[in-house]
């Protein structure tokens, strides 16, 4: 029988001369090198382009002309004097950072088409802030879905967030919400609420991560808490602490630690028995040693607290922040008249002891200063290790009179 012979093909190889650009961002780059070992011995370098534009390491003419080169290939309509001023505020609120504004091509071009739409219907030879505006106004009445739910919520009494009166152990804090397939991310208070007492191990419950809601750095995040209190108590005396820390309301998975702040402030509440005022909401993370951490998603926490005053018809209300965000806040028309009204105030802090006193109106202090919050709490520690000791000795002298009561009646036997 006649068999088929089958040979392999290997050609020369062809002389080339090629330079080849690979352009993506560093997580297409690394599912590539993963693919082809040899791609990191091949290249020959790599050059990071920042996705910002940092206005003040370059002249902000560069940026103004790389807007207008934008406008120009997508054959859109200028933008007036007002129109790039509010566009760059808006690039700027982008970033999250008052020095950067944003090189996102895809972003600004979108943008642009849509009020080039707008302009070119109201017969507009350029486009204005007024136009941008509107853009703005369409685009967050097709995203608030959830919002209008929340809002809805919030007026039916389903959700329950206080902004009026004090309170023991209750706190609002603010948290940003992003959600899977959702563009936009945007701010929602929440209501943080602790129990607890002086009379424990030392132990500090997180329902969230014990309910497995929680992501690691959370968790972290509780942990430092933990730590805040060994170092601002267990000095002079350890402190017999037995807590419960709830986000109240809350049926998703959390994570970050924008709400350590606000955790220990309500468990330092309801430890010396301080109100807190409800007026007020916090964010800010913290380390062991109290000091006030930059957290994300600043100015949407600040929106989404202003909403909520707003429907319970609160007009005098404050938002503590750390002080490492002020570069960060970049506020919407309406947060910036309700700020020249008085009716909110911002307050940048640097430690928790700014905190304290504005939550509670009471200095945080020492534990030896008299009077003072961490006083209250040492010296509600310290009765508790009296009765425990009290009865601790009770305890002995009743075992002592059983005994000598089980002996008396073996003798009579």
């Amino acid at each position: 029988s006649n068999q088929a012979i089958q040979t392999e093909l290997k050609p020369d190889a062809a002389p080339i001369d090629v330079k080849v650009i690979l352009v993506g961002d560093r997580f297409a780059i690394s599912q590539l090198t993963e693919g082809d070992r040899e791609l990191s011995s091949l290249a020959s370098s790599f050059i990071d382009f920042s996705s910002e534009f940092n206005v003040s390491e370059q002249n902000i003419a560069n940026y103004v002309g790389y807007i207008k080169s934008l406008i120009t290939d997508a054959n859109l309509l200028p933008l007036s004097a007002c129109g790039l001023k509010r566009l760059l505020q808006l690039s700027s609120r982008w970033c999250e950072h008052n020095n950067y504004l944003s090189l996102n091509e895809a972003k600004l071009t979108t943008l642009l088409s849509y009020c080039h739409q707008i302009a070119s219907g109201n017969k507009l030879e350029s486009i204005d802030s007024d136009t941008l505006n509107t853009v703005l106004k369409l685009q967050y009445e097709a995203l608030n879905g959830y919002i209008r739910l929340s809002n809805e919520g919030i007026i039916e009494k389903q959700i329950i967030l206080e902004t009026h009166g004090r309170k023991i152990g209750q706190i609002n804090g603010l948290s940003v919400l992003e959600m899977d397939g959702h563009p936009e991310s945007f701010g929602e208070p929440i209501r943080i609420t602790a129990t607890g007492h002086l009379n424990g191990d030392g132990d500090i419950s997180d329902v969230e991560r014990k309910a497995e809601l929680a992501g690691n750095i959370h968790a972290k995040s509780m942990m430092i808490i933990q730590g805040f209190f060994t170092h601002t108590f267990a000095k002079p005396l350890p402190l017999p602490i037995s807590a419960n820390l709830v986000f109240e309301q809350s049926y998703g998975e959390i994570d970050g630690d924008s709400a350590a702040l606000a955790g220990t402030c309500a468990l330092l509440s309801v430890l010396a028995q301080k109100p807190i005022a409800q007026n007020l909401a916090v964010t800010g993370a913290i380390d062991q040693f109290g000091t006030v951490l930059a957290v994300g998603g600043i100015n949407e926490k600040l929106e989404g607290f202003l909403r909520i005053c707003e429907l319970n018809g609160q007009t005098d209300m404050g938002v503590l922040i750390p002080a490492a965000n002020i570069i960060n806040l970049n506020l919407s028309d309406k947060l910036v008249a309700a700020v020249n009204n008085e009716q909110l105030a911002i307050y940048p802090i640097t430690h928790i002891d700014q905190a304290i006193e504005l939550l509670m109106d009471i200095k945080a202090g020492k534990v030896d200063d008299e009077g003072s919050l961490y006083n209250i709490i040492q010296l509600l520690a310290e009765e508790n290790d009296k009765l425990d000791d009290d009865e601790t000795g009770f305890v002995k002298k009743l075992k002592q009179l059983c005994a000598k009561i089980i002996g008396k009646q073996g003798c009579n036997n």
